[in-house]
This record gives C-alpha cells, structure tokens and sequence, in this order.
C-alpha cells in the first residue's frame, strides 16, 4: 500500500514539475511549503528504502549452514505471508529460527494467497535449507540472501519525491522573481 502511494506521488511530483517548467502553473507560498514537506517526506522514504536494501544485503556475507524446514505455513487474512520455521547448528549448538519470506502484494486477495502458498510449496516440513548466518550471532539467520525490488523502488521514489519536493517550490519562487 505505501508503495503504491509513493509511486501516485511521484507520478503528481512529475506532472508538477514538467507543468512548473512549461510555465503553466503557479504556486501559493502555502503550496510550497506543503511541496517542501513533502520533500523531506520523500526523503525519509528513500532513506529507509537505503537502509532496507542494506539490511538486505548484509546476510550476503554470512557463511551458511545446513538446516532443516520444521514447518511451514500461510499466515494471513487479506495480505499473506509465507512463514518458515526451520533448525540449523553452527559449532554444535542447534539454533531455531523464523523467515518471513516476501514476495509481491499485489493483485486480488485469491491471487496474493496463491503466491503465498506457491512460495512455501518448495518449504516442505524435514526439507534441507540452506542457511545463512551472522558468525558474530549465529542465532541471526536468513533463508534468502537477496533484495527486495520494491526496496529499490521504495528508494528511488522517495529519492524522486525528495528531488521535485524541494525543486518545486525554489523553481515556483525563482518564477515570480522573474
């Protein structure tokens, strides 16, 4: 939901901004300063869209393990999501660990539940796994090592919001000064 409402604001960002530059609006200094909240609004979008694909990235230096799936299951009533229970042992110590698998949430409600059980499908109960772990803690632990698209999308959104959010308004001001 929040991607999708980032994505209708920078669509209206850049609506503004090529009507700004063709000269065929003007801003109220009260729009400006709504545009420049909304700025700093896309910043702070784009900068926990960074820190997702950091966090992402980070388990793509931990060592992995052999573990085994407990269970796996659906969890979810209108948005759903694949969750896996699975076991593996780092230096003799037998660790027990949740993922919460993501995958896409769009679509109908039938479509995202199919996704969802699709996902788990390849997480049979007794099923070997691969996982991967943080050697300074090795009771962090990950089944998937990769980033999200909508982290990047998230990010460059927000990065785009923050840009014309802040451009707008200077753009509007350096206009009437003309």
């Amino acid at each position: 939901m929040i991607i999708f409402l980032v994505i209708l604001v920078t669509l209206a960002m850049g609506v503004g901004l090529a009507l700004l530059l063709r000269r065929q609006i003007v801003l109220s200094p009260m729009a400006r300063i709504s545009l420049g909240a909304l700025g700093l609004v896309g910043g702070l979008v784009a900068v926990y869209g960074a820190a997702s694909i950091r966090s992402d990235l980070e388990p793509a230096q931990w060592p992995s393990a052999a573990g085994t799936v407990v269970e796996s299951r659906v969890e979810g009533e209108r948005a759903f999501h694949s969750v896996v229970v699975y076991e593996y042992a780092v230096g003799g110590v037998i660790y027990r660990d949740t993922a919460g698998l993501r995958q896409p949430s769009f679509g109908g409600r039938s479509k995202r539940r199919e996704v969802a059980l699709r996902t788990i499908a390849g997480y049979a109960p007794g099923q070997p796994v691969a996982v991967y772990y943080d050697p300074a803690d090795p009771s962090r632990s990950t089944l998937e090592r990769t980033v999200f698209w909508a982290d990047y999308g998230m990010t460059g959104a927000g990065a785009f919001v923050f840009g014309a959010g802040l451009a707008l308004p200077l753009l509007a001001a350096r206009r009437r000064s003309q």
